[in-house]
């Protein structure tokens, strides 16, 4: 994509990547959806009954890793006590295998699941447990399970650009903060029937959290780290 770019300066090129932008042209997103993320560590946090959450997760890259950690930094704001364990699959797709981790995380006492790959939800559906879906509202694949999710909304960031280029004023840049919650690139997905099961005091917490991430008074650490297997 860069050498393109550079053989058509005049075209506006925008590259979902880890790398910084191009001069002059060529700019860059990703998944800086760590906040929802946080929000939905410090709801599962507060719903575990056995204080044990598990992750199944794709592969330790910073794009996974930031997620994972501010899940984990959220559900120990609200649990201190509560273990996190994660598991990768090391592939973008396999729900098979994802599956298996899950249960396995499962017969280790965990009763709340994050799903960063498919094939977790199912998990928990047969076992009855709270899940966390990624990227995107996945309430219809367990209604009654599935609590919430950090989505993803690329809306803002494809309407800036358009803007910038229809005004002339194109320029190569990161647009990072077009996929956080303060300009709508991030939130928490909708809770569905899933609401009534979350204890009321608990979401008082997420929703005030959720205010001030907003509002930029609440800061969510970005953590590439490579995540422990038991946190």
């Amino acid at each position: 994509v860069r050498r393109v770019a550079a053989k058509y300066p005049k075209i506006a090129f925008v590259f979902g990547s880890g790398g910084g932008p191009a001069d002059p042209n060529m700019s860059v997103f990703d998944n800086w959806i760590q906040e929802p993320a946080y929000l939905c560590g410090m709801l599962a946090g507060g719903m575990t009954k056995s204080n044990k959450i598990g992750i199944v997760a794709a592969m330790p890259i910073p794009e996974v890793d930031r997620l994972i950690n501010a899940f984990i930094a959220g559900a120990k704001s609200t649990n201190p006590n509560a273990k996190v364990m994660v598991s990768f699959i090391n592939s973008f797709f396999d729900p098979a295998a994802a599956k298996e981790a899950a249960l396995a995380q499962i017969d280790g006492g965990v009763d709340v699941l994050y799903a960063e790959r498919d094939g977790v939800i199912e998990a928990a559906k047969e076992k009855g447990l709270f899940a966390f879906g990624n990227m995107s509202d996945q309430n219809a694949a367990a209604p009654d399970l599935v609590v919430s999710g950090p989505v993803w909304n690329m809306d803002p960031t494809v309407s800036y650009v358009i803007s910038q280029v229809k005004a002339g004023t194109y320029t190569a840049q990161d647009l990072k903060d077009f996929s956080m919650m303060a300009k709508g690139g991030a939130s928490l997905a909708p809770f569905h029937n899933v609401q009534g099961k979350i204890p009321a005091d608990l979401l008082k917490k997420v929703q005030d959290a959720e205010a001030q991430i907003k509002s930029g008074a609440l800061r969510i650490d970005i953590n590439e780290g490579q995540p422990q297997a038991v946190n």
